[in-house]
């Protein structure tokens, strides 16, 4: 590992190098890096990089992610009773309710996963 990169930096040109990602200098001096390495996780076993829709598939991952996806909605939503308290932050309506003029100010969300390890973490 090179002294003057931080683990993040390491971690990054690893699954740069895994994907067959073209990053130039260019590239790299503006901190523009490829959505495939900003929104995925680096499987170590097999080395590929996973979004969350692949993370969830996979039995090794699934239920960590699931789970971490749920908490994070119910605190921006309303909570989740014995678990999360919400901040009502958004909420959820069904789409019957909007109105047909306001459907291209509909927002929708990317999933985008982070692993951030502990020491006795078995992943």
């Amino acid at each position: 590992m090179n002294k003057f990169r931080s683990v993040t930096q390491e971690t990054m040109f690893a699954c740069a190098e895994v994907a067959h990602l073209n990053l130039s200098p260019k590239r790299l001096a503006s901190q523009c890096f490829p959505l495939e390495i900003l929104k995925a996780v680096l499987d170590k076993d097999t080395g590929e990089l996973m979004e969350y829709h692949t993370l969830v598939k996979n039995p090794k991952y699934r239920k960590l992610y699931r789970q971490s996806y749920a908490k994070a909605l119910g605190q921006l939503a309303e909570g989740i009773p014995g678990k999360v308290t919400g901040t009502n932050t958004m909420f959820f309506i069904n789409k019957t309710k909007v109105p047909a003029d306001c459907w291209r100010d509909i927002a929708y969300g990317c999933v985008v996963v982070n692993y951030r390890p502990k020491k006795d973490d078995p992943y």
